[in-house]
């Protein structure tokens, strides 16, 4: 028989699977526990017990929700959307306490909740599921909220058709009905031609002389000749030509009795063969009619005055010119060239001014803005001498329209709206024309929706919709509801990735300087090639980098670490390596492969920064799980966690900014977490970023003992609660949220629990939202909160003795011996054993470790952390004897079921192995 002592100095390993059980040679192994539930493993090497979670809100408002989206507007500002079937309820955290600000009315399934990507910019977050159009929760205000489609400028397209379908634009009046009685300026259609009537009438048969046919013409201008029928544009909105003139100032459009407003709002987007389906309703199609008519061109005449030519649509470059005989170029004569991007309101964007002794014509090349805008000539003469000509046209006669329907009238006509840039009226000279080119909308209920979205480089993008799931959009720079396509830097792209087999993208995720692209089969990049370029449609360059599949979840980012899932649940790290100039991805989950499995997978997945870098992940079955990701020092480690006795389950998670409810930045992120128990009762809890700092670190807030932590705050669902005493019997008013579950009592102002007589917390079942206790605790107030146990059981110890290796020996642990932070009640015992899905112990056969006591580890009633007032606050506890049988390993499980801290930074065993074997 040999004795020896042994120490296990770090313990940060984390939960591993069984599968690593044989490897104790394994450096990874030694720090690594086969039991890890509610302690965190930290980077100093120790597990500390986690925080409990405070109640928020238990509300008729939280019931029914499935899932919660932290908003971090600003350090004192952050939000929460809670989503419930056909709803979301908007909460603001601040401090401790939840506000509901407000309800949006959505049209969102409960499958479709859990499905939703996300991002956020400013006060806008955008959504995307597969089976929506693509949404926006909008904040105007703190109390003003909106949840709107995304009002696409340009929305994304597909190809252009190769059947040979034309497309026309006509005005969506009524189609001639035979028979009909129509009154003088009634407008209708007839054969796909708009016409208004001159002569009353009810005819059998259309009759042409009765009626005038529209003849789209350019924007009015004086000087003009005009006859009955034609349509011109007039500050932004059209007339028709009922009288023929010449154009005068007199009888301008909306003065002259010459005119009439044509008033039809909509328009037919008319197709020469079936095209339409009743699905594409609410889609937003790119039509490209093309023009040689833009072009407007005026004279300069010789007379003193000002001259405003007509205004032209253009897209791309463009040629803004005049001319002028020699010798007759106008006499104190300033031009300017001006820009409207609504036809309403101009400036000027050149100006010249022309003298008698000058020469020439002007010519001036520019772009306009890939959207559009429109554009004028401006002549003011001083001098009534020269004369000439001002003419602007764009160098080509390239025009795109988008075009969003609203209603499905065949399957070659549908009505709609043309949606230049600020919604400005569509230039006359493509309406009433047949045109070939044009691309059915990417996205509707046709061709399916976005599946995910991200920001990258300036840009929006979107990717998978059910007919192109490995097709990526990505807009214009700065301008995210314009994603037409072009030559220029800031046009907007249109790419796939090249693989070789079907390859749906899963995820989009901006990180450093480059796009991931998650499919479910492969890993991509999209970048510029080169670090200090902007990604542009002429150096987008795609690359694979791994082969592992990507399960559709969203990833996160932390630190220098890109984290995501794999289609079969294990994740996997997205990291640059230097060494290689290129990305991999090993598995962060190899060592405890079992547990992102859990229940069947994660359903969502957060990460938060302070105090560790922790990826936090909630499982199916209402388990939570959490990953300290901290490549800097190393430590990468996995834990479990559970709340009560089962029957409360974990159901989704956010972090947001903590902050002291005043709007003060308080360092350490909060998470939010939302519950449900058996009976259907919901509830919103939070474990705020200060208190987490407070229950793992040596920080030392002023307000330990005032609401965010405090040594009873080690229980979930806490909050304070004074008791109503009567009849020999306290009644706490707990809430029906813990109808059920067993809660437990520690008063606020000493910090004393009430316990049983073994020394164990005394737990009360709630029943109707009361808890009842014997006796008179009315006096002061309680946290009174949901108990929970934390376990750790090390991986088998490893000892080599003079024969070797030790673990064909019979082994016995003797005494055991901490080293503890900040700690009071704790347990030790040979192990923990399952029950259910739950660990459970028989502690009458643990060993009870009670610090209150002892000079190494006091613990006053306010947990101070102060090292220069308490310069003892670590240290090795006294020997604790261990009871242990001859087993063949060495077990020994740390526990704490108190609502009280426990921190454990090394242990110390005295190990006796016996030669006889245990094999």
């Amino acid at each position: 028989m040999g004795q020896f002592q042994t120490i296990k100095a770090v313990m940060n390993g984390g939960i591993m699977t069984p599968i690593m059980d044989g490897r104790t040679d394994s450096q990874k192994y030694d720090t690594g526990f086969r039991v890890l539930e509610n302690f965190l493993p930290r980077s100093y090497g120790g597990i500390f017990k986690r925080p409990g979670t405070k109640l928020g809100t238990a509300s008729s408002d939280v019931t029914g929700c499935l899932r919660v989206i932290g908003i971090k507007r600003a350090v004192g500002t952050n939000f929460i959307l809670a989503f419930h079937v056909n709803k979301i309820n908007v909460w603001s955290y601040s401090g401790t306490s939840f506000s509901l600000t407000t309800t949006l009315t959505t049209t969102y399934t409960a499958s479709e909740i859990f499905a939703l990507h996300w991002v956020t910019l400013n006060d806008i977050t955008w959504l995307t599921v597969g089976t929506q159009h693509p949404k926006q929760v909008i904040r105007a205000s703190s109390g003003t909220w909106s949840f709107v489609d995304v009002p696409f400028q340009f929305a994304p397209a597909l190809d252009p058709p190769k059947d040979g379908v034309t497309m026309m634009i006509d005005y969506d009046a009524n189609d001639w009905v035979t028979l009909t009685s129509y009154a003088v300026g009634a407008f209708v259609l007839y054969l796909n031609d708009l016409y208004r009537c001159k002569t009353a009438n009810s005819d059998a048969a259309f009759t042409v002389a009765k009626w005038d046919k529209a003849t789209y013409r350019s924007s009015w201008n004086v000087g003009q000749a005009y006859v009955a029928g034609d349509v011109a544009e007039y500050f932004g909105s059209n007339y028709f030509c009922i009288t023929a003139n010449t154009a005068t100032t007199a009888n301008r459009p909306g003065v002259g009795a010459q005119w009439v407003l044509i008033s039809i709002t909509d328009y037919r987007l008319i197709a020469s063969a079936a095209t339409f389906f009743s699905e594409d309703v609410g889609s937003t199609w790119l039509l490209s009619p093309g023009s040689s008519n833009r072009i407007a061109s005026e004279p300069i005449t010789a007379a003193i005055g000002t001259i405003t030519s007509a205004a032209v649509f253009i897209q791309g470059s463009y040629l803004a010119r005049t001319n002028w005989a020699a010798g007759a170029s106008p006499n104190q004569c300033t031009l300017q060239l001006q820009e409207s991007l609504d036809r309403m309101n101009f400036t000027t964007v050149r100006e010249w001014y022309v003298s008698g002794s000058q020469e020439g014509t002007i010519s001036y090349t520019s772009e306009a803005p890939n959207t559009g805008a429109w554009y004028r000539w401006v002549s003011i003469k001083a001098s009534a001498t020269g004369s000439g000509t001002m003419t602007i046209e764009p160098s080509s006669g390239k025009l795109d329209v988008p075009f969003k329907i609203e209603s499905f009238v065949s399957s070659t006509q549908v009505r709609g709206i043309p949606k230049l840039t600020v919604d400005s009226l569509i230039p006359n000279e493509v309406i009433g024309f047949t045109f070939p080119v044009w691309r059915r909308g990417a996205f509707s209920a046709y061709s399916g929706y976005p599946k995910t979205c991200a920001f990258h480089d300036n840009r929006f993008f979107f990717a998978n919709t059910e007919t192109e799931p490995t097709r990526i959009w990505a807009s214009q720079i700065d301008d995210f509801y314009t994603f037409l396509t072009g030559s220029l830097d800031t046009s907007a792209l249109d790419t796939s990735p090249a693989s070789t087999q079907s390859n749906d993208i899963q995820w989009l995720c901006s990180f450093k300087r480059t796009l991931v692209i998650g499919t479910a089969s492969e890993e991509w990049t999209m970048d510029s090639g080169d670090t200090d370029s902007a990604l542009t449609p002429s150096n987008a360059r795609l690359r694979r980098w791994s082969h592992y599949g990507s399960g559709p979840l969203q990833p996160v980012i932390s630190g220098d670490g890109l984290l995501w899932l794999t289609r079969d649940n294990r994740l996997r790290e997205f990291a640059y390596v230097f060494e290689r100039d290129g990305y991999s991805a090993p598995e962060m989950s190899l060592l405890a492969e079992h547990i992102p499995g859990l229940s069947g997978g994660v359903t969502d997945m957060i990460v938060t920064q302070s105090p560790d870098p922790t990826v936090w992940m909630v499982h199916s079955g209402g388990e939570l799980s959490s990953f300290i990701y901290d490549r800097e020092n190393n430590v990468t480690a996995w834990a479990s966690h559970n709340f009560g006795s089962g029957s409360r389950e974990i159901k989704g998670i956010c972090a947001i900014f903590g902050n002291d409810g005043a709007g003060n930045e308080l360092p350490g992120d909060s998470l939010i977490m939302l519950f449900n128990n058996d009976a259907g009762a919901f509830s919103l809890e939070s474990i705020h970023g200060t208190a987490m700092l407070a229950a793992l670190t040596s920080y030392a807030p002023t307000y330990v003992n005032t609401g965010m932590l405090s040594p009873g705050c080690f229980c979930d669902s806490w909050k304070l609660i004074t008791g109503t005493h009567s009849a020999g019997q306290t009644t706490f008013i707990v809430g029906s949220h813990l109808d059920g579950e067993k809660v437990v009592f520690t008063k606020r102002t000493d910090n004393t629990t009430i316990l049983n007589s073994d020394g164990s917390p005394l737990e009360v079942t709630v029943s109707g939202g009361n808890a009842v206790v014997t006796g008179d605790y009315s006096s002061g107030s309680y946290i009174v909160g949901v108990p929970y146990s934390a376990f750790a059981t090390p991986n088998r110890f490893e000892i080599t003795t003079q024969t070797g290796t030790a673990q064909l020996n019979k082994w016995k642990i003797a005494r055991v011996a901490f080293r503890l932070f900040q700690s009071k009640y704790g347990n030790v015992m040979p192990r923990a054993t399952q029950t259910g899905d739950f660990l459970d112990a028989d502690f009458s056969d643990a060993t009870a470790i009670q610090y209150d006591g002892m000079n190494e580890f006091p613990l006053s009633t306010v947990l101070l952390r102060n090292y220069n007032t308490l310069p003892t606050k670590t240290g090795q506890t006294k020997v604790q004897p261990m009871g242990s049988d001859w087993d063949n390993c060495a077990d020994v499980t740390i526990a704490s079921r108190h609502p009280w801290p426990f921190n454990v930074l090394a242990l110390l065993a005295d190990v006796e192995v016996d030669g006889i074997s245990g094999a």
